[in-house]
């Protein structure tokens, strides 16, 4: 082993408390630091919420111009950066747009170019066209794929990088020990949010299109004609912040429904539940599924969602073309199956979904690239 770390750059949108970014960092804070040390590129002139973090671990963190606000300046700063530290290794999770920084990177001479799939869609409105395009090109400026399911692998880069030795799945994971259910925390929690014996139903993630939380609004109406008293807390923030918030008033839900934001609390939350649902547009892996899975919550998800995501009796999905009320008395079934709730740490840790697990995995790919061999 060298006196100095293995620095990877990584690009990332931004460093806030969203899915991708929570990945990338949950990795980063389980990896030895000994061995390899993350720099991250991110977009804009914002400050994250894990960038103090980052630099307290060791990491650089380089601000550059959004291409869709200034692309000239964008690729001028990226290249600048690229040229500067002269990495070895760029990791890429920008899904579609992975291959036209890719392709920057391989004109900077850097070896190890890695592209990594997190999604299985195309995002909504004039962006669709762009990206499905940009998504051609990966595979000729990426030469190593990572994919958090085979199923985005295939998606994102076709079937003839995912059968070859180029590409490998690097499942999302979190720290499994944070999620163990305690009913004592549960209590405390409810009591600290307000509630008391209504039921509660949680969504976490993004506030944006492919969540689908118009169709949750349905489907939470339609709960509360069962359990008029039940509320719906949502975690994460968004672009469709204000919209949805607008929604809200108008299926009268104001007094029941609560957005809390980015947060950093999930597992307590999680205690505090008492069902998820996630009736997802399109879905990579969803951590959020681990997770409700992990703490014991029931969870009911779409059919969209990759299969994989189950490793608990605790899941079910549903078809997004039935009505709403078809999820609602799903949940009430669940709920009633719910009586004893004990969490499923050991069942993640057998699933692979432990941080501990795929951060070791990562540190092996990233040392076999630069070996030269695929580990």
């Amino acid at each position: 082993m060298t006196d100095e770390p293995i620095r990877v750059l990584q690009i990332v949108l931004g460093l806030n408390r969203t899915g991708i970014d929570n990945v990338v960092m949950d990795l980063y804070r389980h990896l030895d630091h000994n061995q390899i040390q993350f720099d991250f590129v991110v977009f804009g002139k914002e400050r994250g919420t894990h960038e103090d973090e980052v630099e307290n671990l060791g990491g650089r963190i380089f601000h550059v111009p959004t291409r869709s606000s200034n692309p000239f300046a964008s690729t001028a700063a990226l290249k600048k950066v690229f040229r500067t530290y002269q990495y070895k290794i760029v990791h890429s999770h920008q899904d579609c747009l992975s291959g036209g920084i890719l392709k920057l990177a391989k004109q900077c001479d850097i070896p190890i170019r890695i592209a990594h799939a997190h999604t299985t869609n195309l995002p909504a409105g004039w962006r669709r066209f762009y990206y499905s395009i940009s998504k051609r090109s990966i595979a000729k400026y990426a030469n190593y794929f990572i994919g958090c399911t085979e199923r985005s692998g295939r998606w994102m880069f076709g079937d003839e990088v995912v059968n070859s030795n180029a590409f490998t799945v690097l499942k999302n994971a979190i720290d499994t020990r944070l999620f163990a259910f305690d009913l004592t925390t549960r209590n405390g929690w409810r009591n600290r949010l307000g509630f008391h014996d209504e039921p509660l139903v949680i969504h976490v993630g993004r506030l944006a299109f492919a969540k689908n939380h118009s169709y949750l609004f349905n489907i939470f109406k339609a709960f509360k004609e069962h359990f008029p008293t039940a509320k719906l807390v949502l975690v994460g923030d968004g672009e469709l912040a204000s919209a949805l918030k607008k929604q809200v008033a108008e299926f009268d839900l104001v007094s029941s429904v609560y957005f809390l934001g980015e947060r950093d609390d999930i597992p307590e939350l999680l205690n505090a539940a008492d069902i998820m649902v996630m009736p997802s547009l399109f879905e990579g892996l969803p951590l959020a599924c681990i997770e409700s899975q992990t703490a014991g919550l029931p969870t009911l998800i779409s059919d969209t969602i990759d299969p994989i995501v189950k490793f608990t009796p605790i899941i079910e999905k549903e078809k997004l073309t039935t009505p709403p009320g078809q999820w609602a008395d799903r949940m009430c079934q669940m709920l009633q199956k719910a009586a004893t709730r004990r969490d499923y740490i050991a069942e993640a840790q057998a699933a692979h979904f432990d941080i501990l697990v795929q951060s070791e995995y990562l540190m092996g790919l990233y040392q076999g690239y630069l070996a030269g061999v695929k580990v």
